[in-house]
Protein backbone atom coordinates (compact mmCIF):
# COMPACT_ATOMS: atom_id res chain seq x y z
CA UNK A 1 0.00 0.00 0.00
CA UNK A 2 1.30 3.45 -0.89
CA UNK A 3 0.54 6.49 1.26
CA UNK A 4 0.91 10.07 0.12
CA UNK A 5 0.57 13.44 1.83
CA UNK A 6 -0.56 16.72 0.32
CA UNK A 7 1.80 19.55 1.17
CA UNK A 8 0.40 23.02 0.58
CA UNK A 9 2.46 25.87 -0.93
CA UNK A 10 3.15 27.31 2.53
CA UNK A 11 4.65 23.95 3.61
CA UNK A 12 1.74 22.88 5.82
CA UNK A 13 0.26 19.39 5.57
CA UNK A 14 -3.34 19.18 4.34
CA UNK A 15 -4.12 16.10 6.49
CA UNK A 16 -3.03 17.86 9.68
CA UNK A 17 -4.94 21.06 8.80
CA UNK A 18 -8.11 19.11 7.94
CA UNK A 19 -8.01 17.11 11.18
CA UNK A 20 -7.26 20.28 13.18
CA UNK A 21 -10.33 22.00 11.70
CA UNK A 22 -12.51 19.02 12.53
CA UNK A 23 -13.07 18.14 8.86
CA UNK A 24 -11.16 14.84 8.92
CA UNK A 25 -10.23 12.19 11.45
CA UNK A 26 -7.10 10.26 12.17
CA UNK A 27 -7.09 6.73 10.83
CA UNK A 28 -4.47 4.00 10.94
CA UNK A 29 -5.12 1.22 8.42
CA UNK A 30 -2.32 -1.29 9.05
CA UNK A 31 0.66 0.34 10.73
CA UNK A 32 1.14 3.90 11.95
CA UNK A 33 2.15 6.22 9.13
CA UNK A 34 4.80 8.92 9.33
CA UNK A 35 2.35 11.65 10.31
CA UNK A 36 -0.12 9.55 12.34
CA UNK A 37 0.80 11.15 15.68
CA UNK A 38 0.63 14.69 14.26
CA UNK A 39 -2.77 14.05 12.64
CA UNK A 40 -4.12 12.41 15.83
CA UNK A 41 -2.95 15.41 17.91
CA UNK A 42 -4.69 17.80 15.49
CA UNK A 43 -7.87 15.72 15.74
CA UNK A 44 -7.66 15.78 19.56
CA UNK A 45 -7.31 19.58 19.49
CA UNK A 46 -10.37 19.88 17.22
CA UNK A 47 -12.35 17.65 19.59
CA UNK A 48 -11.34 19.76 22.62
CA UNK A 49 -12.40 22.92 20.77
CA UNK A 50 -15.65 21.28 19.48
CA UNK A 51 -14.75 22.05 15.87
CA UNK A 52 -16.23 20.46 12.73
CA UNK A 53 -17.24 16.85 13.31
CA UNK A 54 -16.71 17.29 17.05
CA UNK A 55 -19.05 20.30 17.29
CA UNK A 56 -22.82 20.59 16.84
CA UNK A 57 -24.75 18.87 15.38
CA UNK A 58 -22.40 15.85 15.07
CA UNK A 59 -20.66 16.15 18.46
CA UNK A 60 -18.23 13.40 17.42
CA UNK A 61 -20.94 11.02 16.24
CA UNK A 62 -19.90 9.72 12.86
CA UNK A 63 -22.92 7.57 12.09
CA UNK A 64 -24.65 8.20 8.80
CA UNK A 65 -28.36 8.89 8.52
CA UNK A 66 -30.50 6.02 7.23
CA UNK A 67 -30.45 5.68 3.45
CA UNK A 68 -33.21 7.29 1.46
CA UNK A 69 -35.16 4.82 -0.62
CA UNK A 70 -35.87 5.91 -4.15
CA UNK A 71 -38.53 4.27 -6.27
CA UNK A 72 -37.06 2.92 -9.48
CA UNK A 73 -39.44 2.74 -12.40
CA UNK A 74 -39.91 -0.73 -13.86
CA UNK A 75 -38.24 -1.69 -17.10
CA UNK A 76 -40.27 -0.68 -20.14
CA UNK A 77 -42.44 -3.44 -21.53
CA UNK A 78 -42.66 -4.12 -25.25
CA UNK A 79 -46.06 -2.86 -26.38
CA UNK A 80 -48.75 -5.41 -27.11
CA UNK A 81 -49.39 -5.69 -30.84
CA UNK A 82 -52.22 -3.36 -31.76
CA UNK A 83 -54.61 -3.31 -34.65
CA UNK A 84 -53.61 -4.77 -38.01
CA UNK A 85 -51.37 -2.67 -40.24
CA UNK A 86 -52.82 0.08 -42.37
CA UNK A 87 -52.54 -0.59 -46.09
CA UNK A 88 -49.83 1.56 -47.66
CA UNK A 89 -50.93 4.23 -50.10
CA UNK A 90 -48.38 3.08 -52.71
CA UNK A 91 -48.11 -0.47 -54.03
CA UNK A 92 -44.82 -2.25 -53.35
CA UNK A 93 -44.32 -0.84 -49.85
CA UNK A 94 -44.30 -2.91 -46.69
CA UNK A 95 -47.40 -2.76 -44.50
CA UNK A 96 -47.48 0.24 -42.16
CA UNK A 97 -47.55 -0.45 -38.41
CA UNK A 98 -48.17 1.85 -35.45
CA UNK A 99 -44.70 1.15 -34.00
CA UNK A 100 -41.35 -0.26 -35.06
CA UNK A 101 -41.82 -2.98 -32.45
CA UNK A 102 -44.91 -4.20 -34.27
CA UNK A 103 -43.11 -4.02 -37.62
CA UNK A 104 -40.17 -6.08 -36.27
CA UNK A 105 -42.49 -8.70 -34.76
CA UNK A 106 -44.16 -9.03 -38.17
CA UNK A 107 -40.74 -9.47 -39.82
CA UNK A 108 -40.36 -6.01 -41.43
CA UNK A 109 -37.53 -3.48 -41.25
CA UNK A 110 -34.99 -2.10 -40.82
CA UNK A 111 -35.57 0.97 -43.01
CA UNK A 112 -32.80 3.38 -44.06
CA UNK A 113 -33.15 7.09 -44.74
CA UNK A 114 -33.02 7.94 -48.44
CA UNK A 115 -33.38 4.27 -49.43
CA UNK A 116 -36.61 2.95 -47.94
CA UNK A 117 -39.78 5.10 -48.19
CA UNK A 118 -41.03 3.35 -45.03
CA UNK A 119 -38.30 5.18 -43.05
CA UNK A 120 -40.53 8.27 -42.92
CA UNK A 121 -43.31 6.36 -41.15
CA UNK A 122 -41.31 5.79 -37.95
CA UNK A 123 -39.37 7.89 -35.42
CA UNK A 124 -35.57 7.63 -35.69
CA UNK A 125 -34.95 8.20 -31.97
CA UNK A 126 -31.18 7.71 -32.07
CA UNK A 127 -30.91 9.69 -35.33
CA UNK A 128 -28.64 7.15 -36.97
CA UNK A 129 -30.57 7.07 -40.24
CA UNK A 130 -32.09 3.64 -39.55
CA UNK A 131 -35.49 2.81 -38.02
CA UNK A 132 -36.97 -0.47 -36.90
CA UNK A 133 -33.50 -1.97 -36.46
Amino acid sequence: MRLAYVVLPDGSDFSVLSAGAGHARSYTAVAPATKSAEIAAAQEAAGTASLGLWGPPCNGGLTLPPPISVAVPPDPVEPVPGPPPVDPPDAGLDPRFRTCGQARVAGYGPYRIGIDPEYLWYDDKDRDGVVCD
